[in-house]
């Protein structure tokens, strides 16, 4: 068979094997029945096995030979010198004619999927190296538990792949998950192999299987063929023929006395869903935490919360003559990646003349989206049909493009193709522009992207996205897998998919799957599953249908066509959020619809004057950071040493100069935090302004002034907190009171199973800062409260909440509980909250409490808002029904309230980060926004273990405690990792003109060379977070390609290794030795730059990797840079010191401080407005108080001090003010208002004994 790539024609090459089947679960059939063989290319007629044909081919297959007589007669059939490819995944399956009524296609006997023996075998010896090489499963599932000494293990798993039993027809169904399948020979065979045959919910499914063949009542499919919306046959297009032949053998059946061709399915039936939920959520966990699979079954991007820059002269502003208003520029308001699509920021520019916003993006996930504009005016509202705008449909059908078109204020871009792979194979997309013109009367846009995903649903938007990643990204891989085509299709799949008339086609006839697209990913997924073949067999795409029968017969498309669909079914079963607290896919992790806000820009100049008291800075100020925070937005952030001079203000300028330049647009508000630190990061003092309207008062710039307050309170690596007070209740004032005292409580967590004590659990403790209100939530007996929505009071356990004043008079404003919850609720309120100038606190929407009493309902918990405004002592409000968000799943260990409008929580049991995006108002429970589950369980950056606490810093990063992994993890709000404290990887390299280069954002060949030199391939340090800092190489060269490589030249063998998998490499490509066996190779043609290694993965090969491509965010000229890999997603501060460039790898896990022996458990986690982070633990069991203890760590992840803790602080919660003072939730008992048990809350305090500062 001919393979026509670019006019390529390059014989397939095929290996030789005998295959031996167990079909003793179809013996109901008698021993006369036929079946027969459909694989790559043939069909072959199975024979039956007799004693002397077993005894026989045991000689020549190891593991039948490790089989005794009983085990080996399961064999029944068998087909020798059977020819498949080497180059891809064989699928197969033996098929027998059908008895059911109705049945339009052979039945399924045993579905599998054969792996080449050379790719098995290089799986193979990497197990090896990684000790994982045991008995395989095949033989384990017979009774088989140890290799005899006569067999060579790597042989007898070789061996063991071609005895094909039920089992594998269940895995070849868990195979074609989107999240797990992969089209790499030896990628697939570790996953099959290593992962999914081990999982305890497996036996279940392979069992089912077996005991429902397709003549019983219950089998596992329906033989059946694809109908329209009104459950009619859909016809194949007649166009599919091969070269000189007849048309496509498609099966029939009758329809009013007609014989009309149909598309044969086995469609999956519903029983099998809860059978392979647990098998898909257990391989994708693994597949999840896999190193080896990194960029290809799994990746992270970039998190970002705040802009840095360090202050520099920056130019004027330009003034506009009288009359002429100033020039104006546009910004993207938030530039993290979000939900797996890639903004990257280097790319935002804004061309005065032509008033063209131009930007791109990268779509990494396995999925397709639609991209729309929608243009606001002055006043805020949609623009309709905006003034001179081209339409980007005006060349498709009418009828098309109003479906596409339907409101007349989103306007259609483009489609975003699949990411950065397909199906595990690595497709290297280029980044995508997005770019339009803004009309006039234009003060901001929402660029509008949407596709299929979980709530949030906008379907003027998400069509496109929906169509395109149920047929393009799941239903034609999976179809390809079936056709046993393998990673050489990845070259023209994305050429077709690159053609106009065939993406028309697609999404035409794919319009079909959008009756179903406001129901969610599950129910989408599985209307496609049974439309998707007649998609692909359409008149419409008969483009991608004479590609396909380049590659293969239109008898083997057949053959196979029962299969396409099950990518879909199988990805539904775990296309809830609710599943998604179990695993994690990045379809159903994402909403329908997010925006990306563009808005205006303009230049902001601020001034900060010393604390009108003091009238100079403070003593010891040494350097100061000045945070322009935008809700919804990054932060934009300043850094800068003190102005010379005691009362010289501070100036900075936020400017498109710069590349900080605030977002402009009326009805927006920003909000400016100045902080100035000594030396040793006390934070000596901070002016935190009002909320200030986000529009010029000068043209195209604004000014803002403001003076600190002095504050006290440094740390230090003395620092040491002691208790100072307590709360208090008076019985005979019957009022509560803070008591001052220097005894801490000596109640541990082993004081809540003391016979009496009332206090049960101790849940979380909250705080508003600037409202100065305290929050918690505890479980104690004997409350005589009503509990849940019952009217009578109750003694047994409840959960309740309290709020306190940390002022003077604990009562002020205090909230005590009038009612109990049966199921454990949280507290949350918005920790930064809104401040003026003056300390007076705006009441805002952001402090909740989550009520559980809905779950036993509907599955669902509600959000409901807590009003801290008035100052009287009152009771929490329990009868709104209305909701600002629901959570699906319950035992939230925290919650936080984020500022720029999230609830973020952690399961610790399923080892969760739950993010919502709050509603802009409250609205009714049947309309809420759900919380997306994000993570899983792993130790690698993005994932998750024991999660038990969490936190919001002052520049946006969600900080998560980890109690399994010992760590603290940074996130933003999409849960992608936040790069931000110091990794173990650090190096230097001679500057040259590095430092040069590095200001003009310049990517040069020495910077590739001294990142290809320093920074290893895989695993070099104990970091787990980092188990290895480059992508999985996407090909191996063999050793003796050095000598090439050294030439620097690109012969005919060798451009023929890369277009083996998938790749070309061009002959005039240039290729540069780095060192003795490293080597860059750059490919301007393709636009694809390679790192090459020797012994790259440890074995002596030769490993290709995609090279680096890393993004120069200038921070300080000359002397500070970000550099951030968007390829391996790696992130390296760069400074200028000693004549050199120093690099150090940052990276989203801050790993706690070890003991020596004892055991520890981490209780809570908090963090100061500079970013120092605060962590509550105790060793042993917990039982004396000397096992608790406070640990600092600084911004950086470094330990406040290496040794020494900073003080015994023994509480199960806590928070930490502004002014560093700590709050705990206390094991300590008392008896409050009508003598219920509640638990102690203390302030802890500190005097550092070495700052030389005045007290």
């Amino acid at each position: 068979m001919a393979w026509p790539i670019e006019g390529i024609a390059m014989a397939r090459e095929m290996e030789t094997v005998t295959l031996h089947f167990d079909l003793t679960h179809l013996g109901h059939l008698g021993p006369e029945q036929g079946f027969t063989l459909k694989m790559p290319g043939a069909r072959r007629t199975l024979m039956r096995h007799t004693a002397q044909t077993l005894s026989r081919n045991a000689e020549s297959n190891s593991a039948l030979a490790q089989l005794n007589q009983d085990q080996r007669s399961r064999f029944t059939h068998y087909a020798e010198r059977v020819l498949l490819p080497t180059d891809a995944v064989s699928f197969c399956w033996v098929g027998y004619p059908a008895r059911r009524p109705g049945a339009v296609s052979e039945e399924s006997a045993v579905i599998f999927q054969h792996v080449p023996r050379s790719a098995a075998r290089r799986a193979l010896r990497t197990s090896r190296r990684t000790g994982e090489l045991t008995v395989p499963h095949r033989l384990q599932a017979i009774g088989v538990d140890v290799i005899g000494d006569e067999g060579d293990v790597e042989a007898v798993h070789l061996d063991a792949s071609l005895l094909v039993t039920p089992a594998e027809t269940a895995t070849t169904m868990v195979m074609q998950h989107p999240a797990i399948a992969t089209l790499i020979p030896e990628d697939h065979w570790s996953i099959a192999e290593r992962l999914v045959s081990k999982q305890p919910s497996f036996t279940a499914l392979w069992t089912y299987v077996s005991r429902h063949p397709p003549e019983g009542d219950d089998a596992w499919y329906e033989n059946t063929y694809v109908t329209d919306d009104d459950g009619n046959p859909v016809e194949p297009t007649a166009q599919l023929t091969d070269a000189d032949a007849p048309p496509a053998p498609w099966p029939t059946t009758m329809v009013d006395g007609r014989e009309i061709p149909v598309i044969p399915q086995h469609r999956l039936v519903k029983d099998l869903d809860d059978l392979l939920r647990p098998v898909i959520e257990e391989v994708v966990r693994a597949v999840a935490q896999e190193p080896s699979f990194k960029g290809q079954q799994w990746s992270t991007q970039h998190g970002v919360t705040n802009q840095v820059r360090t202050n520099a002269h920056a130019p004027q502003p330009k003034t506009s003559e009288a009359g002429v208003p100033a020039q104006t520029h546009w910004t993207l308001v938030n530039k993290t990646s979000m939900y797996g699509l890639d903004l990257y920021q280097d790319s935002i520019a804004f061309d005065e003349s032509a008033q063209t916003l131009t930007f791109d993006v990268k779509n990494w996930p396995n999925r397709g989206l639609g991209v729309y504009i929608q243009f606001i005016d002055v006043a805020g509202a949609p623009m309709d049909n905006p003034e001179g705008w081209k339409d980007r449909l005006s060349g498709w059908p009418r009828s098309l493009s109003e479906q596409l078109q339907p409101s007349p204020s989103k306007k259609y871009l483009r489609h975003i193709g699949a990411g950065n792979t397909v199906f595990g194979i690595p497709v290297w997309t280029d980044r995508q522009s997005i770019s339009f013109v803004v009309p006039v009367g234009a003060a901001g846009a929402n660029i509008l992207v949407g596709g299929l995903g979980s709530g949030d649903t906008d379907m003027d938007v998400d069509k496109v996205g929906l169509i395109y990643t149920c047929v393009a990204s799941y239903g034609i891989p999976a179809f390809l897998s079936a056709l046993s085509i393998g990673v050489k299709s990845t070259k023209w799949y994305r050429t077709v998919l690159e053609d106009n008339d065939v993406i028309k086609g697609l999404i035409a006839e794919g319009m079909i799957l959008v009756k179903y697209g406001i129901v969610g990913p599950k129910q989408t997924l599985i209307w496609a599953s049974g439309k998707v073949a007649g998609i692909i067999f359409s008149k419409a795409l008969e483009k991608l249908a004479k590609a396909i029968t380049g590659y293969v017969t239109v008898s083997e498309i057949v053959d196979n066509a029962p299969f396409v669909g099950w990518a879909l079914r199988v990805a539904a079963v775990a296309g809830t959020v609710a599943d998604m607290a179990a695993t994690s896919v990045a379809v159903s992790l994402s909403p329908a619809t997010y925006k990306v806000e563009a808005k205006r820009s303009m230049t902001l100049d601020i001034s900060v004057t010393p604390d009108s008291a003091h009238r100079i800075w403070p003593n010891g100020a040494d350097h100061f950071v000045i945070d322009v925070c935008y809700p919804g937005g990054t932060t934009l952030t300043k850094t800068g040493a003190m102005p010379v001079g005691g009362d010289t203000p501070i100036r900075v300028t936020y400017s498109s100069d710069t590349g900080d330049a605030v977002p402009a647009a009326r009805g927006q508000k920003f909000r400016i935090v100045a902080s100035v630190y000594t030396a040793s990061n006390w934070l000596c003092g901070k002016w935190v302004s009002d909320e200030i309207d986000a529009v010029p008062n000068d043209g195209s710039s604004r000014s803002e002034t403001g003076a600190i307050t002095e504050q006290v309170v440094p740390l230090d690596a003395n620092t040491r907190y002691t208790h100072t007070k307590k709360l208090d209740f008076d019985a005979a004032t019957k009022g509560y009171l803070w008591k001052a005292t220097a005894t801490a409580p000596s109640q541990t967590t082993a004081s809540l199973a003391t016979p009496g004590q009332d206090l049960v659990e101790l849940t979380g403790v909250t705080m508003n800062d600037p409202a100065h209100r305290l929050g918690y939530c505890y479980q104690a007996r004997n409350q005589n409260l009503p509990m849940d929505y019952d009217a009578a009071s109750r003694a047994n356990p409840m959960y309740v909440f309290r709020s306190i004043s940390t002022l003077v008079n604990p009562m002020e404003g205090m909230l005590s509980p009038a009612r109990g919850f049966s199921l454990q609720p949280q507290i949350a309120y918005d920790h930064f909250g809104s401040e003026t100038a003056d300390g007076s606190v705006i009441s805002g929407a952001q402090n909740f409490y989550l009520d559980t009493r809905t779950y036993g309902c509907t599955g669902l918990t509600h959000l409901r808002r807590v009003d801290l405004a008035a100052n009287g002592d009152r009771v929490f409000r329990y009868d709104s029904t209305q909701s600002w968000g629901a959570f699906g799943f319950l035992g939230l260990h925290a919650m936080v309230v984020h500022p720029n409008g999230y609830v973020v929580a952690v399961s610790y049991h399923d080892d969760k980060l739950a993010i919502l995006k709050l509603p802009t108002a409250q609205v009714s429970e049947a309309d809420a926004p759900q919380a997306l589950p994000h993570c899983g369980s792993g130790v690698r950056e993005g994932l998750l273990g024991g999660p038990v606490g969490l936190t919001i810093s002052l520049d946006g990063r969600i900080l998560v405690l980890e109690r399994t992994n010992a760590r603290i993890q940074a996130f933003d709000t999409q849960a992608n990792p936040v790069r931000c404290f110091s990794g173990t990887l650090e190096f230097s390299v001679a500057d040259g003109d590095l430092a040069a280069e590095l200001d003009r954002g310049a990517v040069t060949p020495a910077l590739l060379q001294a990142l290809q030199l320093n920074v290893p391939a895989g695993k070099a340090s104990a970091n787990a977070c980092q188990p290895r800092y480059l992508c999985a190489p996407v090909l191996s060269l063999p050793s003796s390609d050095a000598p090439l490589l050294d030439a620097g030249r690109v012969t005919e063998d060798l451009a023929k290794r890369f277009d083996d998998h998938g790749l070309t490499l061009n002959g005039d490509a240039a290729i540069v030795r780095t060192a003795p066996g490293c080597w860059l190779v750059f490919d301007a043609d393709e636009g694809l730059d390679y790192d090459v290694r020797l012994s790259g993965e440890g074995a002596r090969e030769i490993d290709v990797y995609r090279c680096f491509t890393p993004m120069v965010e200038v921070r300080a000229p000359g002397a500070e840079w970000l550099l951030q890999d968007k390829t391996h997603t790696l992130s390296f501060a760069v400074t200028a010191r000693d004549g050199g460039l120093r690099f150090r790898n940052l990276t989203s896990c801050l790993p706690l401080k070890k003991e020596s022996s004892a055991t520890v458990t981490y209780l809570d986690i908090a963090v100061e407005a500079k970013g120092f982070i605060y962590v509550l633990s105790y060793v042993n069991d917990g039982a004396r108080p000397t096992d608790y203890r406070i640990d600092i760590y600084k911004p950086d992840g470094t330990p406040l001090s290496a040794n020494a803790h900073q003080g015994q602080v023994n509480a199960a919660r806590l928070q930490v003010d502004r002014w560093r003072t700590i709050f705990t939730l206390n094991y300590e008992q008392m008896l409050g208002r009508d003598g219920r048990a509640e638990p102690t809350v203390s302030q802890w305090n500190t005097l550092p004994r070495s700052e030389a500062h005045p007290a």
